[in-house]
């Protein structure tokens, strides 16, 4: 299944529940919530947020947050640039606890 769903837009949460049932995987197009309609979204501050007290850049932490959201999400953000790829990647390893993840909603 591929929808949009990142940190800002959730709105694809009961299909998401349906592939953690079926095990099936969800790839979240537009994981890196970047784009216009998600810009100033309270989560994505939060997230913001949390991305600056770790030191991470925002792409890394919305990688983390999704791996940390469910295992059935496979998040593939597309680049251009090796170095950028490899950067986010490194987001992966960032983990964010049951408290993180319900602070930033």
């Amino acid at each position: 299944m591929q929808n949009r769903y990142n940190v800002s837009d959730r709105s694809s949460d009961p299909v998401l529940a349906a592939c953690e049932r079926d095990g099936l995987a969800f790839i979240p197009w537009s994981p890196l919530a970047q784009g216009p309609r998600d810009v100033g979204t309270a989560s994505r501050r939060r997230l913001e947020a949390w991305a600056d007290r770790r030191g991470l850049s925002l792409p890394q932490a919305a990688v983390a947050w999704l791996l940390a959201r469910s295992p059935a999400l496979l998040p593939i953000p597309g680049t251009s640039n090796l170095r950028h790829l490899e950067a986010i990647v490194a987001g992966a390893a960032s983990r964010l606890s049951p408290g993180e993840m319900q602070e930033i909603g």
